[in-house]
Protein backbone atom coordinates (compact mmCIF):
# COMPACT_ATOMS: atom_id res chain seq x y z
CA UNK A 1 0.00 0.00 0.00
CA UNK A 2 1.24 3.47 -0.82
CA UNK A 3 -0.33 6.84 -0.24
CA UNK A 4 0.58 9.93 -2.24
CA UNK A 5 -0.74 12.76 -0.11
CA UNK A 6 0.02 15.45 -2.68
CA UNK A 7 -1.82 13.64 -5.48
CA UNK A 8 -4.41 12.33 -3.01
CA UNK A 9 -4.07 8.79 -4.33
CA UNK A 10 -4.02 5.45 -2.51
CA UNK A 11 -2.48 2.47 -4.29
CA UNK A 12 -3.12 -1.01 -2.90
CA UNK A 13 -3.22 -4.52 -4.40
CA UNK A 14 -2.91 -3.20 -7.95
CA UNK A 15 -5.78 -0.72 -7.49
CA UNK A 16 -5.68 3.05 -7.45
CA UNK A 17 -8.19 5.00 -5.42
CA UNK A 18 -8.52 8.77 -5.58
CA UNK A 19 -10.02 11.32 -3.24
CA UNK A 20 -13.80 11.17 -3.57
CA UNK A 21 -13.93 7.51 -4.67
CA UNK A 22 -16.57 5.52 -2.81
CA UNK A 23 -15.49 2.77 -0.41
CA UNK A 24 -17.78 0.39 1.43
CA UNK A 25 -16.81 -1.01 4.84
CA UNK A 26 -18.33 -4.21 6.21
CA UNK A 27 -18.81 -3.38 9.88
CA UNK A 28 -18.95 -7.07 10.83
CA UNK A 29 -15.83 -8.34 9.08
CA UNK A 30 -13.79 -5.18 8.51
CA UNK A 31 -13.63 -5.91 4.78
CA UNK A 32 -13.02 -2.83 2.62
CA UNK A 33 -14.57 -2.83 -0.86
CA UNK A 34 -14.08 -0.34 -3.68
CA UNK A 35 -17.36 1.17 -4.84
CA UNK A 36 -20.85 1.17 -3.42
CA UNK A 37 -22.24 -2.19 -2.37
CA UNK A 38 -26.03 -2.62 -2.27
CA UNK A 39 -27.33 -3.17 1.25
CA UNK A 40 -30.36 -4.94 2.65
CA UNK A 41 -32.50 -3.85 5.56
CA UNK A 42 -32.25 -6.34 8.43
CA UNK A 43 -35.18 -8.64 9.09
CA UNK A 44 -36.31 -10.57 12.15
CA UNK A 45 -36.51 -14.00 10.53
CA UNK A 46 -35.42 -17.56 11.14
CA UNK A 47 -34.21 -18.73 14.53
CA UNK A 48 -33.40 -15.17 15.63
CA UNK A 49 -36.93 -14.01 14.76
CA UNK A 50 -38.39 -16.94 16.70
CA UNK A 51 -36.20 -16.21 19.74
CA UNK A 52 -37.15 -12.53 19.70
CA UNK A 53 -40.83 -13.46 19.45
CA UNK A 54 -40.53 -15.64 22.56
CA UNK A 55 -38.69 -12.85 24.39
CA UNK A 56 -41.43 -10.35 23.47
CA UNK A 57 -44.06 -12.60 25.07
CA UNK A 58 -42.37 -12.63 28.50
CA UNK A 59 -40.49 -9.35 28.70
CA UNK A 60 -41.48 -6.70 31.22
CA UNK A 61 -39.14 -3.94 30.07
CA UNK A 62 -40.16 -1.57 27.32
CA UNK A 63 -37.80 -1.33 24.37
CA UNK A 64 -36.26 2.04 23.57
CA UNK A 65 -33.80 2.98 20.84
CA UNK A 66 -31.47 5.83 20.00
CA UNK A 67 -31.84 7.41 16.58
CA UNK A 68 -30.04 10.20 14.77
CA UNK A 69 -32.44 10.59 11.85
CA UNK A 70 -36.16 10.10 11.29
CA UNK A 71 -35.27 7.12 9.05
CA UNK A 72 -33.31 5.52 11.92
CA UNK A 73 -36.27 6.08 14.21
CA UNK A 74 -38.59 4.37 11.72
CA UNK A 75 -36.31 1.33 11.46
CA UNK A 76 -36.24 1.09 15.26
CA UNK A 77 -40.04 1.30 15.41
CA UNK A 78 -40.34 -1.34 12.68
CA UNK A 79 -38.25 -3.64 14.90
CA UNK A 80 -40.52 -3.10 17.88
CA UNK A 81 -39.02 -0.13 19.70
CA UNK A 82 -41.75 1.54 21.72
CA UNK A 83 -40.00 4.86 21.91
CA UNK A 84 -36.89 6.79 20.96
CA UNK A 85 -34.58 7.64 23.84
CA UNK A 86 -32.34 10.03 21.95
CA UNK A 87 -33.15 12.21 18.98
CA UNK A 88 -30.43 14.81 18.54
CA UNK A 89 -31.97 18.30 18.20
CA UNK A 90 -29.37 19.29 15.60
CA UNK A 91 -30.49 16.38 13.43
CA UNK A 92 -34.20 16.95 14.05
CA UNK A 93 -34.08 20.64 13.27
CA UNK A 94 -32.47 19.90 9.91
CA UNK A 95 -35.38 17.72 8.78
CA UNK A 96 -37.95 19.25 6.41
CA UNK A 97 -40.48 19.77 9.19
CA UNK A 98 -37.89 20.50 11.88
CA UNK A 99 -38.06 19.62 15.55
CA UNK A 100 -41.82 18.99 15.74
CA UNK A 101 -41.39 16.05 13.35
CA UNK A 102 -38.94 14.36 15.74
CA UNK A 103 -41.07 15.18 18.78
CA UNK A 104 -44.01 13.24 17.36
Amino acid sequence: MSIDGNARVLRVAGRELREGDILTLDGSTGEVMAGEVPTLLPELVGDFGTLMGWADKVRRMKVRANAETPADAQVARDFGAEGIGLAAPSICSSTPRGLPRCAR
